[in-house]
């Protein structure tokens, strides 16, 4: 099976610093956590895959902070940040993007996963975004699909999707055929 990041966060209660990951468009990601919880990563630069500098799929009290983030024109990712899957307690702060991205938005939350055939799991909740700027002095634009609305400062323009837009599109996307859906083996944590 290829390989689809460079760098994956595989323990919990850990802290990560000084990271220097470079993009490469061969990658999905740069960075990926997955079920992970109690993680920072500080004072770290991330390029870009084809799809994400970071890619967080469900977990708990993650810290994104003091990171540059940069999506290249050889590597220019959809988004600089994607988190999705029920992730609770999320901080974003002190953060410089540098690029540009192929969506009208910077961060998305709450997008579809594959765990997204359990309709009734909990929304992405308890995000908190402050500090984070673009380059070019422009807003960041955050999107929020299944999520509550995330605590933001000015530098953030929220683009939010309304709630049952959200679940029709969910809705679809568990009928197309040949989709991968995961059933949670575990309570979603809430």
């Amino acid at each position: 099976m290829k390989d689809t990041h460079v760098y994956v966060i595989e323990r919990d209660n850990e802290h990560y610093q000084n990271l220097k990951l470079y993009s490469n468009p061969q990658y999905s990601e740069i960075l990926k956590m997955s079920n992970r919880e109690n993680v920072t990563v500080s004072s770290s630069y991330i390029g870009s895959g084809y799809e994400d500098c970071i890619d967080i799929v469900r977990g708990y009290n993650i810290t994104l902070r003091d990171l540059t983030l940069s999506s290249r024109k050889n590597s220019k990712a959809r988004t600089y940040i994607t988190i999705k899957g029920s992730c609770k307690g999320v901080n974003i702060t002190d953060i410089q993007l540098v690029g540009d991205t192929r969506y009208p938005w910077d961060i998305s939350l709450g997008d579809w996963t594959i765990y997204d055939a359990d309709p009734q799991r909990p929304l992405m909740r308890d995000v908190v975004i402050r500090n984070v700027n673009h380059i070019s002095g422009r807003p960041v634009r955050v999107l929020c699909l299944y999520c509550e609305t995330p605590d933001v400062d000015s530098s953030v323009k929220l683009i939010k999707v309304p709630m049952f837009l959200v679940k029709i599109w969910f809705a679809l996307k568990r009928l197309l055929p040949g989709r991968k859906h995961i059933l949670p083996l575990e309570k979603w944590n809430v």
